[in-house]
């Protein structure tokens, strides 16, 4: 995140870019839910989060 721009890479490509000023800080949760019943299981490898600026 840099101030109110925050980008989301998956796989080391740029996937969406967010506009919000309403948080100058916080945490930030990572977070994968399907909707409806599925056996569907997910799991994150090399992870990183990086700061901007």
């Amino acid at each position: 995140m840099h101030g109110e721009k925050m980008r989301v890479y998956l796989n080391g490509v740029l996937a969406t870019s967010l506009k919000d000023n309403r948080y100058k800080m916080g945490k930030l949760h990572v977070v994968a839910e399907p909707n409806g019943e599925t056996n569907l299981g997910v799991a994150y490898s090399d992870l990183q989060v990086r700061g901007c600026g």
